[in-house]
């Protein structure tokens, strides 16, 4: 029986009371570890009737798999993936590893999601449970979040339990229900219900005051009062390390062998076959298990072994010798050989110190990850694959490709911080201009416009080759149309063309002349004769997701041409661009989808992508593509008569724009 939470229980029962009548509804349910985020979630589903369910547990063990934890969540409803609309199952079945091929972004991913889940809920209301959402993989929970946020008309309910502050962005826009302790009469109860010798009230107040009501921690300490005896008087007691003795104590009950059975079940994250098979190679016997299940610390099935919490896992992991848990990671990959990802992050915990072997094995997962658009998942291989390189110019490389991946997945502080490390070592040079336009394009996006210009023009004289030249102005041009500076236009076309002239690639040529092009129109000075030479170029050699630099010009040139034959290729390429890029680059891209729409007929798409821009823009703090799409719906909203709207967006678009010297922004949300 739940103790203490019965408001809480009444919120969860209206939620599926409503998907009973075809409403669908969402919500996420978080607090500090320990607080009966589990137990409220176990409640719901022990009083269900009449609904199926689907569940997961993220883990720490698969947090670097991208996918993994929607693979688990989704595997009972995959028969019906044949039902979904091609493009849909093709992305959701290559993001899964179900089939070969790229896989679309977090939208084409969280829209198939979606999708699959309204045709599962078809004859029976669904609960779909996820426990643990911090340490589920960072493109699942974007997914089910995506999908979460957009359950309206239809039977199901999406149930979500993480920790406070561990889930930043993933539950915007759904409903919070944060747990706080219990209570001090539950508090009572609670410890009371325990088989030991009753404590007594003050022991009960001392608890209370101790834990705030922590569930966990009450259970914990109400079986081990003397812990509360640890600290000099007056002083409180540092409850995570209280816990941390806890669970330890409870550990060292159990023998040697038990706790290492009980650390390859963590390390294989419950997997009850390959745990045997850990043991076998370590000459254990699986069945030590049972001693750490009568402790509590675990729960066995015939599949699976569950640990009872979080900081168990944590505790087991932690107390265990170094030695012993490199020893269980190793006989893991080596139980893998056919799972190239989980095999090279399980050979990097087995690997004392730099190994080349396995550093290019987790480059490998990482440029897997990074073609299923798993751009985090990405980010953390590369580092690691870096931290693990004897060479320190693949160390800097492999720094950069982290960084960017980073910056691609939305993660602007990661980004800065890989940065700022790859340039506390000498940085060759091709890896410099790189590193720069990274910076660059950080910069422009949620720092200063202005500094980035700077950047990349005293970055492009000293560039490595003819083609990094033209690219790092080009770039430069592309940040400065924000500021609608037309001298510094001007001086960055008249470099760019000299650059141009140089080029050695198809690709350099096509973006130099896209850019001066673009510079001298709006300057007043001509353009479109190299605009117009840019476009077949540009369509026949500048994929942007192998060269994201591409992007901007294949997304500007349209609009500067205004001729819908001739820049219709282009469009192709973005339409496709928008399946495959991550979610650090989309609000740049969606805002100028929308601006193109926005200059046509397309009116209610261009509305629909400035306000997905915006949201983006706002989860991942670019403030510049806040500022533009602000100012671009406002344009639009003025254009459509919608008064009241445009002038609340016109006005915190200025405000942005002021604070950032986005002139271009100013003038569109005066003329809004």
């Amino acid at each position: 029986m739940l103790i203490g939470r019965e408001a809480e229980q009444r919120v969860v029962d209206q939620l599926f009371a409503g998907a009973r009548i075809g409403r669908g509804g969402a919500l996420a349910i978080t607090g500090e570890p320990g607080v009966g985020k589990t137990a409220l979630l176990e409640d719901a589903l022990d009083r269900l009737e009449g609904v199926q369910v689907l569940r997961a547990t993220g883990t720490e063990a698969e947090q670097d798999l991208a996918f993994a934890g929607l693979h688990l969540l989704l595997r009972p409803a995959f028969h019906l993936l044949d039902a979904l609309p091609d493009p849909q199952a093709a992305a959701l079945s290559r993001a899964l590893a179900l089939e070969a091929g790229t896989a679309g972004d977090r939208f084409a991913i969280g829209a198939a999601t979606l999708a699959l889940l309204c045709r599962y809920a078809e004859h029976t209301p669904i609960g779909v449970v996820v426990d643990d959402l911090q340490w589920l993989d960072r493109p699942s929970a974007e997914a089910l979040a995506f999908a979460a946020r957009r359950l309206d008309a239809d039977p199901a309910v999406v149930l979500l339990a993480g920790r406070s502050g561990a889930c930043d962005g993933l539950l915007d826009g759904l409903d919070v229900l944060e747990l706080s302790g219990l209570d001090p009469a539950a508090s009572d109860d609670l410890v009371r219900s325990l088989e030991v010798t009753p404590p007594t009230e003050e022991q009960v107040a001392r608890l209370f005051a101790a834990t705030g009501g922590n569930p966990l921690a009450l259970l914990e300490l109400g079986r081990n009062l003397e812990l509360l005896d640890d600290r000099a008087p007056g002083l409180p007691p540092a409850l995570p390390t209280t816990l941390a003795a806890a669970f330890s104590r409870r550990l060292a009950e159990l023998g040697p062998g038990s706790r290492t059975t009980l650390l390859a079940a963590v390390v294989t994250n419950g997997d009850l076959h390959l745990t045997g098979e850990v043991c076998k190679r370590l000459g254990l016997d699986v069945s030590g298990l049972g001693a750490a299940e009568r402790a509590g610390l675990v729960i066995v099935t015939s599949s699976r072994i569950d640990v009872r919490h979080p900081l168990v896992r944590a505790a087991v992991y932690a107390e265990a010798d170094e030695t012993l848990r490199r020893s269980v990671h190793l006989a893991v990959a080596d139980l893998l050989p056919d799972d190239a990802e989980r095999r090279a992050w399980h050979l990097a915990e087995a690997t004392w110190g730099p190994d080349p072997e396995v550093s290019g094995l987790l480059e490998a997962a990482a440029d897997s990850a990074k073609t299923r658009t798993a751009y985090t998942v990405a980010s953390t291989a590369y580092e690691r694959a870096a931290r693990l390189s004897t060479d320190t110019d693949r160390w800097h490389l492999l720094l950069c490709e982290a960084a960017e991946a980073a910056w691609t997945g939305g993660l602007h502080d990661r980004a800065v911080a890989l940065l700022d490390e790859i340039e506390t070592r000498p940085v060759p040079s091709g890896t410099r201009s790189r590193t720069l336009r990274i910076r660059a394009q950080i910069a422009a996006r949620s720092g200063s416009v202005a500094d980035a210009v700077r950047i990349l023009e005293r970055a492009a004289p000293d560039a490595p080759t003819p083609d990094d030249t033209v690219l790092l102005l080009a770039e430069a041009l592309h940040a400065a149309f924000y500021l609608a500076d037309a001298a510094v236009s001007m001086r960055l076309a008249t470099s760019l063309l000299a650059a141009v002239a140089a080029a050695e690639s198809p690709r350099a040529r096509a973006i130099g002349l896209a850019a001066a092009g673009m510079a001298k129109v709006l300057s007043g000075e001509g353009g479109l004769a190299e605009i117009q030479a840019s476009v077949p170029l540009l369509a026949a050699h500048a994929d942007p997701v192998e060269h994201p630099e591409a992007l901007p010009w294949l997304l500007t040139t349209p609009l500067f041409l205004r001729d819908a034959e001739t820049g219709a290729d282009l469009r192709r390429i973005v339409d496709d661009v928008r399946s495959r890029m991550g979610v650090g680059l989309l609000p740049n891209v969606l805002f100028h989808v929308a601006r193109d729409q926005a200059t046509s007929t397309a009116w209610s798409r261009a509305a629909a992508n400035y306000e997905e821009a915006i949201r983006l823009a706002r989860e991942t703090g670019q403030g510049t593509d806040l500022a533009m799409s602000l100012a671009g719906l406002a344009w639009l909203e003025s254009r459509q008569g919608r008064g009241d709207a445009c002038r609340e967006h016109a006005s915190e678009a200025v405000r942005l724009c002021t604070r950032r010297g986005i002139r271009m922004g100013e003038a569109w949300c005066l003329y809004a």
